[in-house]
């Protein structure tokens, strides 16, 4: 797992599936395709973000290490905060044929600013959307679980998959959003459920000077119909692993 830099674009390679990200347009969607595949050139558009209030997105470092690939955006005079993502390659397990995770930051060296990210991904003509809460997918007697009864909480997951009724519904590919179950305090989602593209906003609450917040959510592109006891399992795979050294 690598990521090939060009000037237009950034190439995260992992087995036979390739994203391609943008990093001097971060509004832009990336592009995940599963390859050879020339009948879908373009298996998913997902993870657009976009900073709120305006931001000139302006990349002050882009770099890759290993698996990883390190986008900052600085703080221009015109912007009240500097926001980061972090993308990590990851090895995936069936029915999931490729995996990345995102990781977004914000930073401000102004006193007083409440900066948001609004992350966007969209479905494929013929598929629609399904959104599963932390209960669905959490164990039962989890304690998050449990002291998180009374506080609301954005969506846990979105799918992103073929009909029911679709002929061709065992050849298509899946996509799953994952948002991490601490991250979904600070997470409302903007659209409802039949809308092709679903947005949902991180953070957007008062930060003053020096402090970073950071969120970060898993994105798997999985061959036909997903399950709902393999959403679960990614899901709980999301909660319980490590997280990074750079968190």
């Amino acid at each position: 797992m690598h990521w090939r830099l060009s000037e237009a674009s950034a190439m995260g390679v992992a087995g036979a599936s390739q994203i391609e990200v943008f990093p001097s347009s971060p509004a832009q969607a990336a592009r995940w395709q599963i390859v050879p595949n020339s009948a879908s050139p373009c298996a998913w558009e997902f993870a657009s973000v976009m900073p709120h209030p305006p931001h000139a997105s302006l990349p002050e470092e882009v770099y890759s290490r290993e698996g990883d690939l390190i986008v900052r955006y600085r703080q221009s005079p015109a912007d009240t905060f500097a926001y980061q993502l972090d993308w990590q390659l990851l090895p995936a397990t069936a029915p999931f044929v490729a995996a990345v995770e995102l990781w977004l930051s914000v930073q401000t060296d102004l006193l007083d600013t409440e900066p948001e990210l609004e992350i966007a991904c969209s479905a494929r003509s013929g598929q629609h959307w399904r959104v599963f809460e932390h209960h669905q997918l959490s164990k039962p007697d989890s304690a998050s679980q449990k002291d998180s009864a009374a506080v609301a909480r954005g969506p846990a997951a979105l799918l992103c998959g073929p009909l029911a009724d679709n002929a061709n519904a065992d050849s298509a590919h899946s996509g799953l959003w994952l948002i991490e179950p601490s991250d979904q305090y600070n997470a409302r989602r903007c659209t409802k459920d039949d809308q092709t593209t679903q947005r949902l906003r991180l953070f957007g609450h008062f930060m003053e000077k020096g402090v970073i917040r950071r969120a970060r959510m898993r994105f798997l592109l999985a061959a036909g119909v997903v399950s709902a006891e393999h959403i679960s399992h990614a899901y709980r795979e999301l909660a319980d692993s490590p997280l990074p050294l750079t968190a």
